[in-house]
């Protein structure tokens, strides 16, 4: 290896573009989440009235996909839940798993396919 630490590449890496799991991809659900976040709700992990973010139990780089694993979290408990959800879970004693599952019925009853 250089000293640099870059290896020395005769061709340039090829983009592969798009996911690794795209058959997990659900962009009219992540739309109507994003709805969902501008509307003026309580954060589902502690319950208090900040900004939402839409937050991945299981990250969509490990295969995680969107329906049943999205909950609508404030910046704070965002942070604090990112790569721990089930300690954190443990920590609260809040099922954002449950949560979870509850926004994919409400979606698909609301019309989402």
């Amino acid at each position: 290896m250089r000293r640099g630490g870059y290896l020395k590449r005769k061709t340039r890496l090829k983009s592969r573009g798009g996911s690794l799991f795209p058959h997990k991809r659900q962009p009219k659900f992540m739309a109507w989440m994003l709805e969902k976040c501008s509307e003026r709700r309580p954060c589902d992990g502690c319950g208090q009235w900040h900004w939402l973010e839409r937050a991945h139990l299981k990250p969509r780089g490990s295969g995680g996909a969107d329906l049943s694993n999205l909950a609508l979290l404030c910046n704070p408990c965002h942070r604090t839940s990112e790569k721990r959800v089930d300690a954190w879970i443990a920590e609260h004693g809040v099922d954002l798993y449950a949560i979870a599952r509850e926004h994919e019925r409400a979606y698909r009853v609301s019309g989402g396919t």
